[in-house]
């Protein structure tokens, strides 16, 4: 178990999922995404689980992207892919962001480029004072594909998001819970409880509400405001009536 670089821990209903590579400041390899796609997959899956907390090993780093030195086996993937629309190992961000359950970032550290992406699919985002986020994508002359274009700006702004994506600069914590890109701030000794602790309080809740909720609010985003209190009154009306969300 110890040298496991994708790790799973319960407590009760939370579970907590930790990029374990504290070594390499949590960098992502080929069969570390391979890995994380099927923990959270199962996680979806699991009756027993209500809340997520997403997580990377150590004090340094939440995950600063992918790893370099493992390239070589991310081109092998996508020579060998059918498809030439994703990149190897973007099924695991899929898989983060398409999670019917809460999922809470714990960011203990530097979260860059694909870090930044793993923590832009969570819906709450809890950073350390410590926390730094950037895009580094054009400094290293690589182009996104994990959703980095199309969500930062969504949630910072076109022209922060420009800023960022085009410089590669670092918005610490304080900066980015001002952009709008972190729900809150707390030491870096408190991260852990403060996950725990709100994880703990949306596992009390009725489980289905919740979920429905999420739904909601992100299928509603993508619409007008007309259309998104329409699908409101209509997710009202299946939910009075017994009507199961998708």
């Amino acid at each position: 178990m110890a040298d496991k670089k994708i790790t799973v821990e319960k407590k009760d209903k939370i579970l907590i999922i930790t990029i374990n590579n504290p070594d390499a400041r949590n960098a992502l390899t080929l069969s570390m995404l391979r890995e994380m796609e099927r923990v959270f997959k199962e996680a979806d899956k699991d009756d027993d689980v209500s809340v997520v907390i997403f997580t990377g090993a150590g004090d340094k780093a939440f995950s600063a992207g992918l790893d370099l030195k493992d390239m070589e086996s991310f081109m092998e993937a996508e020579g060998d892919a059918e498809s030439t629309e994703l990149f190897a190992g973007e099924d695991a961000f899929v898989a983060v962001r398409s999670m019917k359950k809460v999922v809470i970032a714990a960011v203990n550290g530097y979260a860059v480029t694909g870090g930044l992406e793993l923590v832009l699919g969570c819906d709450i985002i809890i950073a350390s004072e410590n926390a730094r986020f950037a895009d580094t994508h054009a400094k290293v002359g690589v182009m996104p594909g994990a959703g980095m274009s199309q969500i930062l700006p969504r949630i910072i702004g076109a022209y922060r998001a420009r800023l960022m994506s085009f410089t590669g600069e670092f918005m610490n914590a304080e900066e980015a819970f001002a952009a709008g890109l972190v729900s809150k701030v707390v030491p870096q000794g408190d991260l852990m409880d403060e996950a725990v602790s709100v994880a703990s309080v949306i596992s009390s809740y009725d489980h289905g509400v919740v979920q429905r909720m999420k739904r909601m609010i992100n299928e509603g985003g993508k619409l007008s405001l007309g259309e998104g209190m329409k699908f409101e009154a209509k997710e009202f009306s299946d939910w009075k009536s017994g009507i199961k969300s998708r």
